[in-house]
C-alpha cells in the first residue's frame, strides 16, 4: 500500500502526464511546462514516499522504540546504508 508521499506522487505525475498530452495538442506551451513540473515534482514524491516507507521497515526491524530512540540518527544511517548494500539509492534534493 502506498504511503501518503507515494500517492501524492502518482497523482503528480499523471496529472503531469495529462497536461503535457492536452497542452502538446492544444499547442499551449505553458500548459506543458506546467505538466513536466508536476510530473517531476510527483516523481520527487514518489521517492521520497518510498524511502520512507524503507526506512520505517529498518526501523521496525531493530526491534524496540527505546533502542531507536538511544540510537537516533545511527539508526537512519544504518537504514541508508542499509539499502546502499541491497543495491537501492536513497533519493537526494
Amino acid at each position: 500500500m502506498w504511503n501518503k508521499n507515494e500517492r501524492d506522487g502518482h497523482v503528480d505525475q499523471a496529472k503531469g502526464k495529462v497536461k503535457q498530452a492536452v497542452g502538446d495538442l492544444a499547442g499551449n506551451d505553458k500548459l506543458k511546462a506546467e505538466g513536466k513540473v508536476d510530473e517531476t515534482v510527483g516523481k520527487a514524491k514518489t521517492a521520497v514516499g518510498g524511502a520512507q516507507k524503507k526506512v520505517g521497515a529498518a526501523i521496525e526491524s531493530l526491534g524496540s522504540a527505546s533502542h531507536v530512540y538511544r540510537h537516533g540518527a545511527g539508526v537512519v544511517a544504518w537504514a541508508v546504508r542499509k539499502m546502499e548494500e541491497e543495491g537501492e539509492s536513497c533519493p537526494s534534493f
